[in-house]
């Protein structure tokens, strides 16, 4: 799954609101895909997508 598809989902459950749409990538993860959800300027949450082996 895209980290949009899960920030799509987030917002249409009501868990972020609907200015929370930048992401921040973070870098290190072998097995992931990591991003900061900002709120304006401030990290607000934190999305870990787990990438599968081959």
């Amino acid at each position: 799954m895209d980290v949009q598809l899960i920030l799509n989902e987030l917002h249409e459950t009501g868990v972020l609101e609907s200015h929370m749409r930048n992401l921040k990538p973070l870098t290190g993860g072998t097995s992931s895909k990591v991003v900061v959800v900002m709120d304006g300027t401030k990290p607000r949450y934190v999305i870990k997508q787990m990438i599968p082996l081959s």
